[in-house]
C-alpha cells in the first residue's frame, strides 16, 4: 500500500516554518538580528551599467530609499570626519567607470529620488580612445562563436560552459 504523505509532510513542514518565525520573532532574537546586521553607520553601494529598461535599477532605489537616508559622497565624508556617533543608516550610491547609461537611464530616477549619486570616470581609457580591459573581455566572451569560453587569470576562473 502506497500513502500520499508528501502533501502532509509539506503541510508539517510549513507549519513548523511558521513556528519558527513566531519563535524567533517574540523571543527577540529577531530585533537582536536586525540590530547586528543593520547597524547604523554609511554604507557605499556601487553600480557599473544601467540597463535601458530602468525597472530593476528603481525597485532597488525605492527599497534603500525605505530603509537608509540616501546621501551624497561629500555628505558621507563630513559624517565620518565629524566623529560623531551615527544614528542612522546612510547609504551612497556610486558607478564606477563613469559609463554613458549611467546618465541616459538614471537622470529620471536621481531626480524621482533625490540621489546624489558619485560618479568615477576612469581617465586612461578617455584619453586613450580605448576600451576598458574588463570591457574588452566582457565583449571577446560574448560575442565569441565557440558554445562555452574557459578564462583562468591567477586564482580566478570563469567558464561559461
Amino acid at each position: 500500500m502506497r500513502m500520499r504523505s508528501n502533501g502532509f509532510i509539506s503541510c508539517i513542514g510549513r507549519m513548523i516554518i511558521k513556528a519558527a518565525c513566531v519563535l524567533i520573532y517574540f523571543s527577540g532574537i529577531y530585533a537582536l538580528f536586525n540590530r547586528i546586521f543593520h547597524a547604523c553607520g554609511v554604507y557605499i553601494l556601487f553600480y557599473h551599467h544601467l540597463e535601458k529598461d530602468t525597472e530593476n535599477f528603481e525597485r532597488q532605489i525605492r527599497y534603500f530609499k525605505a530603509r537608509y537616508k540616501l546621501i551624497s559622497m561629500d555628505e558621507a565624508a563630513d559624517l565620518l570626519k565629524s566623529g560623531q556617533a551615527l544614528r542612522e543608516r546612510y547609504l551612497v550610491v556610486t558607478f564606477d567607470d563613469g559609463y554613458r547609461d549611467n546618465f541616459l537611464y538614471g537622470m529620471k530616477i536621481f531626480e524621482q529620488y533625490r540621489l546624489k549619486p558619485t560618479i568615477y570616470i576612469t581617465a586612461g581609457p578617455v584619453e586613450k580612445r580605448e576600451m576598458p580591459w574588463h570591457d574588452l573581455v566582457w565583449n571577446m566572451v560574448f560575442r565569441s562563436r565557440k558554445r562555452s569560453v574557459h578564462i583562468r587569470f591567477r586564482d580566478v576562473e570563469f567558464n561559461t560552459g
